[in-house]
């Protein structure tokens, strides 16, 4: 009984998420103490600070800490949909030129995000303290944003949190004993909501499946490891051309000559700026250990926030679930609501000894993780121009044309551990073309082929190739490959380049036509 208690007693969510720090530095080390993972400690260090604040205010003022922190929930949620729907009414600017709803976000996905949590912690409220008129003002302000956010996983998220939140009540889960065959109903009730969300977004969540699909390819390429911290979306581009070089038998393959399901893939695949799932892409990094740790942390957050039927639990919930489809960890105001909602798991546990042992601990590991980056520290902003693959690729560009191409190659070839987009290897071809390396050259713009195999740059420059090298032939092939691919026609880039492929297999099928043919 007293061991069971001891273990009880631990903050178990502390243990997790230092043992989950150390493996990532773990993985820091095996990838080879790269700059990317130096980077990294440096974006989450103020977070980790702010993380153990938290936990200690919970732990030392249980019951007005969780008030004020719900309630500056619920007043930040009423602003940004305050924001939101000053936006939608025409009198404020989103901060993307395509939606009209993005509140102080960039895009209006993490947008839906933001407000479900804020509605998911405003409603566990309302049904705990029926009489929280503020939580009331911010669930019904979420409600008229959230639908012009066009978040799918936003709904999924509030839905799920709505019914944690409903099993507290002990009246409601009577009366569905009562009335047994609800549960059937609901469920099948959810899989036309689930069906409906899928065909709203089709293309949009054809893509979000595949790319699950390559980030499952890619925690399986490094199972243990993983490919290094900051390294995902490197390790995505790999697992996308090695699942194309396999898919498709060679590059002259035409598209029309694909199976459906080969062909949807082909056009849903591109290179993501971010993992568009958490999980998956702390395990890209850190291998299936990592990926291990940080559900559990979760699950275990959720357990215990539930079981003291506290209305972080919805709200941890709804991140969770949003985590799946997008990427929270990425956007500063969804971060700083996952330190809220996992600090507020230690709320009324008097730290015993093994706990400040454990905060002592995170404290130490961070202040030694702190001590490492400042010692490590690159001068001025060069750490993290050094991982900024889109600097990398402009300062890569241009050395490129100014004639410098070993150069342009080493710094491209750094860009490309950090980012799954193939004009890094488009680019390298053009060195490498440059200093005559035809073979080489053609390798890259096959790589950048198979990275992403409906774009038609990689082909182009493919077809380019070939016919400087006077393979009139295999110029012919690879224009015809690129004429079979859908273009956009409002995409005048593609439109471009489809017709600038369309002259040179013109002009090439009547230079090798001979006369009478």
């Amino acid at each position: 009984m007293k061991a069971r208690s001891i273990v009880s007693s631990l903050p178990i969510i502390e243990i997790l998420l230092s043992v989950l720090a150390l493996w990532y530095f773990i993985c820091w080390v095996i990838s080879g103490h790269n700059n990317a993972g130096l980077a990294l400690m440096e974006r989450v260090s103020p977070y980790v600070m702010g993380y153990i604040g938290l936990r200690l205010l919970f732990s030392s003022f249980p019951k007005q800490s969780e008030t004020i922190i719900i309630s500056g929930i619920c007043v930040w949620g009423i602003v940004e949909a305050g924001c939101g729907l000053w936006q939608v009414l025409g009198r404020g600017i989103s901060n993307h030129t395509l939606y009209s709803l993005t509140g102080h976000f960039s895009n209006p996905g993490p947008y839906g995000g933001f407000i479900a949590c804020t509605m998911a912690v405003a409603f566990a409220e309302i049904v705990r303290n029926k009489k929280n008129y503020l939580a009331a003002v911010a669930l019904a302000f979420g409600f008229l944003v959230l639908p012009a956010s066009m978040s799918r996983a936003a709904w999924l998220g509030l839905g799920a949190s709505v019914l944690l939140a409903i099993t507290w009540e002990g009246r409601f889960c009577n009366w569905v004993k009562r009335h047994f065959y609800i549960l059937p109903l609901t469920c099948i009730l959810l899989m036309f909501l689930l069906g409906g969300a899928f065909l709203m977004k089709k293309e949009s969540a054809v893509g979000r499946l595949h790319i699950w699909d390559i980030e499952a390819r890619a925690i399986a390429s490094h199972p243990i490891f993983g490919a290094g911290p900051g390294f995902h979306l490197g390790a995505y581009g790999d697992a996308q051309e090695a699942y194309f070089r396999k898919k498709l038998n060679s590059p002259e393959d035409s598209f029309s000559s694909l199976p459906p399901i080969l062909q949807t893939r082909v056009k849903a695949a591109g290179s993501p700026e971010y993992a568009f799932n958490e999980f998956m892409g702390i395990g890209m990094e850190t291998g299936l250990p990592g990926l291990s740790l940080a559900l559990a942390v979760m699950i275990a957050g959720i357990v215990k926030l539930h079981r003291r039927r506290s209305p972080m639990a919805a709200g941890l919930l709804c991140w969770c679930i949003f985590a799946c489809a997008s990427y929270p960890l990425s956007v500063k105001q969804l971060c700083v609501f996952s330190i809220l909602f996992l600090a507020s798991v230690g709320k009324g546990e008097h730290p015993t000894h093994m706990a400040e042992l454990i905060m002592a601990t995170t404290l130490g590991l961070s202040l030694c993780l702190g001590g490492i980056l400042v010692a490590k520290m690159l001068p001025g902003s060069e750490l993290q121009h050094s991982v900024n693959y889109r600097a990398l690729y402009d300062e890569g560009h241009s050395l490129f044309q100014a004639g410098r191409y070993a150069e342009s190659r080493e710094i491209l070839d750094r860009g490309a551990l950090l980012s799954s987009d193939p004009m890094f290897d488009i680019i390298v071809g053009r060195d490498l073309e440059a200093m005559s390396d035809y073979e080489g050259a053609r390798s890259a713009y096959l790589k950048a082929h198979y990275m992403t195999p409906g774009r038609l740059y990689p082909l182009m420059r493919l077809m380019r190739l070939q016919m400087a090298a006077g393979q009139d032939t295999q110029a012919l092939q690879t224009a015809r490959v690129l004429l079979d691919i859908p273009v956009n026609p409002r995409n005048l880039t593609m439109q471009r380049l489809h017709d600038e492929a369309k002259v040179v297999c013109d002009s090439l099928i009547s230079f090798t036509l001979k006369p009478g043919d």
